[in-house]
């Protein structure tokens, strides 16, 4: 008998259709395996690439459509020899990768996002005299950035509120003698300068509410974990609200001071020369001349409270730099 014609039973025969014995399943698997890497491959590159990474809805149509196109060429090619349960296992073995995808880059987005919003709060600047100035596009960051310069817009409007209306009273005219020559309805009755005092307390009860309303849409914010509580506790908001108190307090002092110094003044025992007084009285150039180191005093704590609460501030922004820092 001729070789070709001899069938050994051990030798396996070629086979081009579904006939013969399907290889085992766990290469379907094996194909399916290979082409999640080239899905998640394709996914982690082509999404951001076509701009899909902040809706989650179109970046996940687009992923699922590529697991089926997958699919579809791997079934075209190896995984029609195989079962039912095989292909309908690697079809979701598939739409599984594409959806981790999504998963990983909306995640990952998010940090981005989260870290670019609460930036702001780290990096906006105030003066010693209270102008606020935002970075650069800091309110197309997202939500927390517009919250944050909303506040700092407002304690601005609350100091420039206050300053234009006690400038009204011309208070620091009364130190000027030849002013109080001109206007001598500047000491003329100092019960005007009473109303003055509760300019303070408008001030501080406006700053007070602006800062609980911050603090309320940080702790509402969507930081991961405690972050939200480490920002707000860097910001020692008893400790501010107290302080706002205290400035308050302090600016009523100085009013108080002031009226005194106009009681003083009302007497007229004193003479003009130029801007400075010449008291006729001993008394009474001791009682100005008291009443004004007081003044004064006051004034340097309040300058010294400012520079105080500004390097606070510095301090609370580094907090929130290395909190921000800390997000993956």
């Amino acid at each position: 008998m001729r070789y070709d014609e001899e069938r050994r039973y051990d030798e396996p025969e070629s086979w081009d259709g579904y006939d013969d014995e399907p290889p085992p399943q766990v290469a379907a698997f094996a194909a399916a395996g290979i082409g999640a890497v080239v899905l998640v491959v394709a996914g982690l590159i082509g999404l951001p690439a076509a701009g899909l990474v902040r809706n989650a809805l179109p970046a996940l149509g687009a992923m699922l459509g590529g697991a089926l196109l997958v699919w579809a060429i791997g079934f075209a090619v190896i995984l029609r020899r195989f079962g039912a349960l095989a292909n309908i296992g690697t079809l979701l073995l598939l739409f599984a990768a594409g959806g981790l995808v999504v998963l990983q880059i909306q995640g990952t987005e998010q940090r981005k996002r989260l870290k670019e919003d609460f930036r702001t709060l780290a990096e906006l600047r105030i003066s010693p005299e209270g102008k606020f100035e935002a970075p650069k596009g800091a309110e197309t960051r997202g939500p927390m950035s517009r919250l944050t310069i909303a506040y700092f817009r407002e304690l601005e409007a609350t100091g420039r509120d206050y300053a234009d209306k006690i400038a009204t009273f011309a208070i620091d005219r009364m130190v000027d003698a030849g002013a109080v020559l001109h206007e001598p309805e500047l000491i003329g009755d100092c019960t005007r300068y009473e109303p003055a005092k509760a300019l303070s307390d408008a001030k501080r009860d406006r700053a007070q509410a602006a800062l609980r309303s911050f603090t309320a849409g940080l702790r509402a914010s969507e930081l991961p974990g405690s972050m939200s509580d480490e920002i707000v506790n860097s910001m020692q908001v008893q400790r501010s609200e107290e302080r706002l108190g205290r400035a308050a307090d302090l600016e009523k002092r100085m009013i108080d001071e002031a009226i005194a110094m106009c009681r003083v003044l009302h007497l007229r025992h004193w003479q003009a020369r130029n801007q400075q007084y010449l008291f006729t009285s001993p008394v009474d150039v001791t009682n100005y001349n008291n009443h004004l180191r007081r003044l004064k005093q006051l004034g340097y704590q309040a300058d010294q409270m400012r520079a105080e609460d500004m390097a606070q501030m510095r301090r609370g922004q580094e907090m929130i730099a290395r909190s921000i820092g800390s997000i993956g």
